[in-house]
């Protein structure tokens, strides 16, 4: 009875947990960016990271195409991370203020080098620095159509034939740019943080946690209260002759 109990909490702890973090939260080959949204000031600069997460497969390439408004912003400084791969081909990098493209992209001969492959966290692929145009809002895209097409954002596995293992377009960043008053856009001013570790999926932890701990307990209430109604059932019932 015990481990039936056990095999019940277990069941119910993994759905809450499964409902906690649906499908489309767990770890997938994908690009994101950070911070992935705030407010900025008219005239200020700020960073946007390009952030890579191959889900531990082995990447030949990598390439990163993001797209956005040149009258509200300008990239004054792109930086990329030269320990991820082995070559930056000239060809396939862009920094365009004109028409608001980025574009970067790395590889790594397969069998004459390490190929990359993300560990515990996404690794920063690029960090640009943006300098503020005007007022109004504006939102990084991605260039992206499932193929490794030019100017298009994919990420190649090794293997035969190497295969594009980005399978869905990266989630996009919006920033509402304030003009010197601070009221150009809904919300109060906030400086943009840029790190690489997202503090996002701390609440719906510590709810699953809660949650867990709760049904943990409910479920001990039931098994205690059941336990002593089985043992109530089972007493021996004694009956005594009375003398005549």
């Amino acid at each position: 009875m015990k481990r039936s109990y056990r095999q019940i909490l277990f069941y119910i702890i993994a759905v809450a947990f499964m409902l906690a973090f649906p499908k489309s939260s767990f770890a997938a080959p994908t690009f994101k960016f950070n911070p992935t949204g705030g407010y900025v000031m008219e005239g200020d600069e700020f960073t946007l990271d390009i952030l890579i997460d191959s889900d531990g497969e082995e990447l030949i390439k990598a390439k990163s195409v993001i797209t956005f408004d040149p009258t509200l912003v300008e990239i004054i400084k792109a930086e990329r991370n030269n320990a991820l791969f082995d070559q930056f081909p000239a060809d396939e990098q862009s920094t365009d203020n004109t028409n608001g493209v980025l574009m970067l992209s790395g590889f790594t001969q397969s069998g004459a080098g390490d190929l990359y492959k993300t560990g515990a966290n996404p690794d920063v692929f690029a960090r640009i620095t943006f300098k503020t145009l005007w007022d109004g809002v504006v939102t990084f895209d991605w260039e992206y159509t499932g193929t490794d097409a030019p100017f298009k954002s994919v990420m190649i596995s090794d293997g035969s034939p190497p295969q594009n293992i980005l399978t869905s377009k990266p989630v996009s960043a919006t920033f509402t740019i304030q003009d010197s008053t601070g009221n150009s856009g809904t919300g109060n001013y906030v400086t943009p943080i840029t790190g690489i570790f997202e503090s996002d999926m701390f609440l719906p932890g510590f709810l699953v946690l809660l949650g867990g701990l709760m049904v943990f307990t409910g479920t001990n209430v039931v098994y205690r209260v059941s336990r002593r109604l089985i043992l109530m059932r089972r007493r021996t019932l004694v009956e005594y002759d009375h003398d005549e």
